[in-house]
Formats: structure tokens, C-alpha cells, sequence
């Protein structure tokens, strides 16, 4: 049984959210340093298990704006954890959890949510 969307199921206008590897646990960290204590759930399962983890109960994903630049990081599954610096990466990880049948739970900052 699938924990959440996989890549190729993504919608078309979730284009800008993309699944998050090994390979961005650098950039990630790097990003949920800023709020260290709205991000520690996150943080934790990254640095216990890696970004790629049946152990997380979901999957990574990260919003980058049209530059490039990670606006977001959400983990979608069983609990579903955002943290974002825009509108349009919080709609599109509220998409991608709406999406996702095993979604329980969504945490984020009370005022985003």
C-alpha cells in the first residue's frame, strides 16, 4: 500500500514540488535551520533516517519559486509536516496532501494553516 504520490503521479500544477532525495539533505537542513523550532520533527526524521525512509511514514517533498530556490519542504504521508516561505509552495503541498489517502494528520505554523 502506497504511503503518498509517487513522482510520476504528481498533478500538473504541482510542478514545482519535487520529490527530495539523499542528495538534498544539505540544502534541506540548511533551509530548516531557520526555524529550528517549528522544524525539528522534520529534522529529526532527516537526520535519523535520511530524506528516503520507509521509517518516515511519507515522502519529502520541496517547493522551489521559478529561480530555483527552496521556498518549501513538506513531508506528505502518514502525518503531513510543512514549512514554508511562500502562499503558493503552502497550496501546493495542501494539494499534494489532498492527494494523498493516508494523510491523517497536517501540522504547520498556526497562522499558515
Amino acid at each position: 500500500m502506497p504511503l503518498t504520490l509517487s513522482p510520476d503521479q504528481q498533478p500538473a500544477d504541482c510542478l514545482n514540488a519535487v520529490l527530495l532525495t539523499d542528495n538534498d539533505v544539505a540544502e534541506v537542513l540548511e533551509f530548516l535551520s531557520r526555524r529550528p523550532i517549528h522544524t525539528v520533527c522534520m529534522t529529526s526524521y532527516i537526520l535519523d533516517h535520511g530524506i528516503q525512509s520507509p521509517l518516515n511514514r511519507g515522502f519529502f517533498y520541496g517547493y522551489r519559486n521559478d529561480e530555483g530556490t527552496l521556498e518549501g519542504v513538506a513531508l506528505i504521508g502518514h502525518a503531513t509536516l510543512i514549512e514554508t516561505q511562500s502562499d503558493e509552495a503552502l497550496k501546493v503541498f495542501a494539494e499534494l496532501k489532498y492527494r494523498d489517502a493516508h494523510s491523517h494528520l497536517i501540522r504547520g505554523e498556526h497562522n499558515l494553516m
